[in-house]
């Protein structure tokens, strides 16, 4: 297994997309509650393989994730090829906080703040795919490209 096995929950909310997955495999209904009672290692083996075909999907489209902490958000652009990180970072002692939404309105209305930009680009160390799971089970949201866009232009 590449990710991770979906809950029932999210397999639940799968359901016709399983049953293409189980049909495209030649596995009818009968053939499923056969499965399930008689034949646990196949059974687990089928839904491993459609939970990482799921992810796989997913991940695929995934192209900004950001990871924020009180005082520091880390905005990732997920090419084909490398990631592009940038974030801003305060100084500990303000009283800005990133984990917030208003986040523009706290900037704003502070003052004599100090913040630093940085930028790194990096390869995938791994597939691009299996990165991105990564980051993801590590805290990281997925975002849009606003928020990038806006931290790469101020850098400039």
């Amino acid at each position: 297994m590449k990710f991770k096995r979906l809950t029932l929950e999210e397999l639940k909310e799968l359901e016709p997309e399983f049953i293409t997955f189980l049909a495209s495999n030649q596995i009818s209904a009968e053939d499923w509650i056969v499965i399930k009672s008689k034949k646990t290692d196949k059974m687990n083996e089928l839904l491993d393989f459609f939970s990482d075909l799921v992810y796989e999907k997913v991940l695929k489209k995934i192209m900004y994730l950001e990871h924020r902490t009180p005082k520091e958000i880390r905005l990732f652009h997920l090419g084909e090829d490398k990631i592009t990180l940038i974030g801003i970072k305060v100084e500990a002692h303000n009283n800005i906080d990133f984990t917030l939404d208003n986040i523009l309105e706290q900037l704003s209305h502070a003052s004599n703040f100090k913040t630093s930009i940085f930028e790194s680009k990096k390869d995938y160390l791994k597939d691009r795919s299996s990165e991105i799971f990564d980051l993801l089970e590590s805290g990281c949201l997925i975002a849009t490209e606003n928020l990038f866009n806006t931290l790469m232009l101020a850098r400039k």
